[in-house]
């Protein structure tokens, strides 16, 4: 079934004042230098890959949502082919404390990825991380490279390469790859199929689940998005984006009391003000509706 979405204030969700506690990290799509165009996925599977298991309570990875927000009013390209000096610039738009620079080759099924931390508070960059193996197993050398990474952001980052591996959730290839071609792609249905295919593949795969609710949230599918953002748990660092357009999603489904709570949820962790704006419409809706029914 689908919904009119009506009118509904939406804006870029920013968290800047909701990371001012923790360090914000940035991971941009790595550049393909394997000059294969069917390898441009691994580009964008990498940042994902990266952000799920960099994630903590003291680090905050801008979402891709984020980035892309933040792109387009300044013209930037929301592709993979970003110059040094662009991927800065987007740093420091968002006010990201660290920005990863990555970059992969490839040759008979091999696969070379490589990155560097660029720190925007004293302005130095890194050496160099690397990591490789069969294009098949791309998850496990995008945990290698998490794992060098850590280190690098943390000096007190004590688990060993294979305990960090342990206790990272296993994600089937197929399931980042179809979410990375997702992204790439200009057709709304395309990007559906894609992200159907990822969740077969893992139907808890939350990168997925997020996307895909907010891919039906654009299309005015509500009932559908409002099932996706509702699965997102509290752990997860989309938790008060989730709420956020699940709010909105129940707004435009003239729902204003599951709308406000949803807004309440997400208020406590994005106390900004698309969230605030939203929660005061809701709250009014649910007052006129009140006022109807006496």
């Amino acid at each position: 079934m689908r919904a009119r979405v009506g009118l509904v204030f939406i804006a870029f969700l920013s968290l800047v004042p909701v990371r001012a506690a923790c360090q914000s990290l940035l991971i941009l799509p790595f550049e393909n230098r394997t000059g294969d165009p069917q390898l441009e996925w691994v580009g964008d599977a990498m940042p994902e890959l990266l952000a799920e298991m960099l994630s903590s309570p003291g680090r905050y990875v801008i979402t891709r949502e984020e980035w892309v927000n933040a792109a387009e009013p300044t013209g930037l390209p929301s592709s993979t082919h970003f110059s040094r000096a662009t991927m800065v610039k987007l740093g420091e738009e968002l006010d990201a404390d660290q920005l990863v620079l990555g970059e992969f080759e490839g040759k008979h099924g091999i696969i070379w990825v490589a990155a560097k931390i660029l720190n925007f508070r004293n302005l130095s960059l890194s050496p160099a991380v690397t990591a490789s193996g069969p294009v098949d197993e791309l998850v496990a050398v995008g945990t290698t490279l998490a794992w060098q990474l850590a280190r690098q952001m943390d000096s007190a980052f004590e688990p060993s390469g294979e305990e960090f591996a342990r206790r990272q959730e296993a994600i089937p290839l197929a399931a980042v790859e179809h979410l990375a071609r997702s992204s790439r792609s200009a057709s709304a249905i395309e990007q559906v199929k894609l992200l159907r295919e990822a969740l077969r593949a893992a139907p808890r795969y939350l990168p997925a689940v997020f996307q895909l609710a907010l891919t039906m949230f654009q299309q005015k599918d509500l009932s559908v998005a409002v099932g996706g953002f509702s699965k997102i748990p509290a752990e997860d660092r989309r938790y008060a984006e989730a709420n956020f357009y699940l709010g909105l999603s129940y707004l435009g489904l003239n729902e204003p009391a599951k709308a406000q709570a949803a807004f309440l949820t997400a208020v406590q962790r994005a106390p900004v003000a698309p969230v605030f704006n939203n929660l005061a419409v809701a709250a009014a809706r649910l007052a006129d509706g009140k006022k109807a029914g006496e």
